[in-house]
């Protein structure tokens, strides 16, 4: 996809991917072939940003910057990890209700589906952010001549 759409389509249509799966998230299927379909789309668009993100960072930075560029990436990304499952519990947390008299606490439908909809939120959010990011020029040149030449 990176040699015929440039580098930053990928992770737009990966972005889409992952956000089209939570949004469908939202119906909460009951069939488990559509579940694991479901859990599908939304992993392989997962990965594809996972993927694709360093490249575009890579492409933004000056060369004699692109480890720092890395380094920093990585861990601004686990820290987003962490936090976010931290919110994402916590939103869990705040609807929870009772099954049974004096029964453990479950997640109620409400707080499945604000979840659900921040997790697609968010992931268009980042794809679109991750999509606004310029190549360096020269990159942007190089990309040009070798798609004429392609």
């Amino acid at each position: 996809l990176m040699v015929k759409m440039g580098m930053r389509m990928p992770v737009l249509l990966a972005g889409l991917l992952a956000t089209i799966g939570w949004l469908l998230a939202l119906t909460f299927p009951t069939s488990m072939i559509f579940i694991i379909l479901l859990l599908c789309v939304i992993s392989f668009g997962t990965t594809m940003l996972n993927a694709a993100i360093p490249n575009l960072v890579v492409a933004a930075v000056p060369e004699n910057r692109t480890s720092e560029a890395i380094g920093a990436m990585s861990v601004f990304r686990g820290m987003a990890q962490a936090i976010g499952s931290q919110i994402v519990a916590v939103m869990l947390a705040v609807g929870a209700v009772s099954m049974t008299e004096g029964g453990s606490l479950m997640p109620s439908p409400i707080s499945f589906r604000i979840t659900i909809a921040w997790i697609a939120g968010l992931t268009l959010a980042a794809a679109l952010a991750a999509y606004l990011l310029q190549p360096r020029p020269e990159e942007d040149e190089a990309g040009a001549e070798a798609a004429r030449a392609a």
